[in-house]
């Protein structure tokens, strides 16, 4: 019985200590906190000191700033750029212009250092979003217009290393954005090229090189081509006999449908007719032990599904014969009487066979494998078009001997073909 009061105190005097050390950093959690509610709160950045004046190297790698009226417009920054984050548009000044008389401009006509300016920068954007930080892009630069803010640039520019944004356009820089129609204008006013019409007709040639592949696959673009693609019949040709199980979806339990499902194909498959199929089912049903009395109306309707086999022709060859098709047959459909069979012409008499086709079997004793392949197209060919078959062994005959693929095996084939 102590021990049972013994373990109640300990309890209570733990539970006492922990709300001690509790109220205790609720009282101090303005000192005691450690989280910083970012980005209103921020840890302040160390000094570095690594054995060099800060000056003389460069330790900080933040985000590019441009002075864009000591830009030139040389590019340099933009081909060295290995990421392509830098996107530059410049218009060619006349040498009777100056540029700061340009109307529609904003910039001078020489840099800080005293270089002329020869080329107008209507576009330096800058993409932070896909900048690597390599500060390559600083080097070349004659005029030093492009740095990295902060560090050993921080008399042009103030730190700004956190710079996070949540829509990520945002990243894009413009330090020399200019809308569409000023920089029409102002290629007006200097007589040069529009450099965005430039840009535009690069996009239209991207375009135009996929248009090709778009049509290679049959893309849809327009209601008319969507339409009509939908009005095409979509029914394939039967490999295999099929039965209609849409009303084994009566069935509630997912397992037993789709162990009723199977055993129906499986029973059709096999040969068997509807009704077969469907005492098929209740066979694997009740041997799963998911047989239940209400799927009889289910498999009642399966019973009485149709079966599409093999044999059967689809929807879509369900066409209109052509009428040279019908031309021919129409010598032999005539003759119904056997006057009118002996009166036929020959080539109605050998209508029909023409078009149920022949054996081209009779064939492949030929042993030249492409005497044997242009001897079978030219009987299949003289065949369909109403010909006999000694007419067909006659044009093979001609053909294979012009091509020296004549022999004695192939002639004693030929000849038991024009018999």
């Amino acid at each position: 019985m102590s021990a049972y009061f013994r373990n109640i105190g300990v309890a209570i005097l733990s539970l006492v200590d922990g709300m001690r050390v509790t109220l205790w950093h609720f009282r101090n959690k303005r000192t005691l906190n450690a989280t910083l509610q970012y980005p209103r709160e921020k840890w302040p950045i160390p000094e570095r000191h690594i054995g060099f004046e800060e000056t003389q190297y460069n330790v900080i790698r933040s985000r590019l700033h441009v002075d864009i009226d000591d830009c030139i417009g040389c590019l340099q920054c933009e081909r060295v750029c290995p990421v392509d984050c830098i996107k530059i548009e410049t218009i060619k000044v006349p040498k009777e212009m100056e540029l700061g008389t340009i109307p529609h401009s904003t910039q001078p006509s020489a840099t800080s250092g005293g270089t002329a300016k020869k080329l107008l920068v209507v576009r330096f954007d800058i993409d932070m979003a896909e900048c690597c930080y390599c500060n390559l892009c600083i080097y070349p630069c004659p005029e030093e217009c492009i740095y990295m803010v902060g560090g050993p640039n921080a008399d042009k520019h103030e730190i700004d290393y956190e710079f996070s944004v949540s829509d990520r356009n945002a990243l894009v820089y413009e330090f020399a954005s200019a809308t569409d129609e000023e920089v029409t204008e102002l290629a007006k006013v200097v007589g040069t090229s529009d450099p965005r019409a430039k840009r535009r007709e690069r996009r239209e040639a991207e375009l135009a090189k996929v248009a090709p592949m778009a049509e290679a696959v049959d893309v849809v673009t327009t209601p008319e081509a969507a339409a009509e693609v939908a009005a095409k019949p979509k029914k394939k040709a039967i490999t295999e006999p099929k039965i209609d199980m849409t009303a084994l979806g009566e069935i509630g339990d997912r397992v037993a449908r789709g162990l009723a499902k199977k055993a129906a194909m499986a029973a059709v498959r096999a040969g068997n007719e509807a009704p077969a199929a469907a005492e098929a089912v209740k066979a694997a049903l009740e041997k799963a032990e998911k047989w239940d009395p209400d799927y009889e109306a289910a498999l009642a309707n399966l019973a009485a599904a149709t079966i599409e086999k093999p044999g059967d022709a689809p929807e879509a060859a369900a066409e209109p014969a052509p009428e040279a098709a019908t031309a021919e047959a129409a010598p032999a459909t005539e003759a119904t009487t056997p006057e009118a069979a002996d009166t036929a012409t020959p080539a109605a008499q050998e209508a029909p066979q023409a078009k149920a086709g022949v054996d081209l079997t009779v064939l492949n004793g030929i042993p030249d494998r492409v005497a044997r392949g242009k001897a079978k197209a030219i009987l299949n060919k003289i065949t369909r078009q109403g010909g006999s078959p000694k007419e067909a062994a006659g044009e093979i005959r001609a053909t294979l001997e012009g091509l020296g693929k004549l022999d004695s095996d192939t002639e004693a084939i030929l000849a038991e073909l024009e018999a």
